[in-house]
């Protein structure tokens, strides 16, 4: 008779720098327990339960097609009792989702911590280079240095207009005030 598994292995597919981006950050491999955001998430989305992310076969098919690595995962078997054991593509691409989305607001805190003041140009690219190494990432080889640019501006374009649709009450003098 065999003795059941303790540990149960799930590979999720990715992008080069995206495994290298949650192994530095998390290690390997991935513990599938509570205690991380991704950990968590990977858990839930093994649940039994249907699960659509609203795409077509054809967008699937695309960006699954760029998921040329994977990350591997580990859970205890008390923890797996109830989940599944395989993601299908919808939540494959909802992790990958998650996971770009952690990279680039990482990135950009990184840049905005990191970026050399000048009064003609921001020091921007040696950030984002440091950010790369700090992540084991090789610029140009597991993601080109202008896709990474390209994520730092929007993610910043993004956060300045979500600063500024945020509406300020003017000051009143104490007088204005209404007892009642």
């Amino acid at each position: 008779m065999q003795k059941p598994l303790s540990k149960y292995t799930i590979k999720v597919p990715t992008k080069i720098y995206l495994r290298k981006y949650v192994t530095a950050k998390y290690g390997h491999p991935l513990p599938l327990n509570y205690n991380s955001t991704l950990g968590t998430l990977i858990i839930c989305l093994l649940d039994k339960s249907p699960f659509s992310i609203n795409m077509n076969k054809e967008k699937k098919d695309v960006r699954l097609s760029y998921m040329n690595d994977v990350i591997e995962c580990t859970a205890a078997a008390t923890q797996m009792r109830y989940k599944n054991y395989s993601l299908d593509d919808d939540k494959i691409i909802a992790i990958n989702r998650f996971i770009e989305n952690e990279f680039v607001d990482e990135l950009y805190g990184w840049c905005v911590d990191k970026i050399e003041k000048r009064l003609w140009r921001p020091g921007i690219d040696k950030a984002i280079n440091s950010f790369a190494d700090n992540y084991g990432i090789v610029v140009d080889i597991d993601i080109t240095f202008d896709a990474l640019k390209k994520a730092e501006y929007r993610h910043r374009k993004r956060k300045e207009k979500i600063f500024q649709t945020v509406v300020h009450l003017p000051n009143r003098p104490s007088s204005m005030l209404v007892w009642c």
